[in-house]
């Protein structure tokens, strides 16, 4: 199911996950694969983007989140911050 309401559940399980350092989990796994599945189809990079940190990780996480709360998910900032987020902070 997709939508702002899946997909901020989703970005807040993962701002939990990031907060308390579970980023190596199956659950992260799944929260992560959620995201993607719920926030919208996500642009394929042209490059390698290398792998963020779980600090940058959270901030991304966080953008997200204020842009599903203002009722921008659909636009340009969120759909930057989401590939960016799917890129850099795929699970391992």
């Amino acid at each position: 199911r997709s939508g702002a309401g899946p997909c901020r559940q989703g970005v807040l399980a993962l701002i939990g996950m990031l907060d308390d350092g579970n980023t190596n989990s199956a659950d992260y796994r799944n929260a992560f694969t959620a995201l993607v599945g719920t926030c919208g189809p996500v642009a394929k990079s042209k490059a390698a983007l290398k792998p963020a940190g779980a600090a940058q990780c959270r901030k991304l996480a966080g953008y997200m989140l204020d842009e599903i709360e203002s009722n921008r998910m659909n636009g340009r900032a969120f759909v930057e911050v989401r590939d960016t987020f799917a890129q850099e902070c795929a699970p391992n």
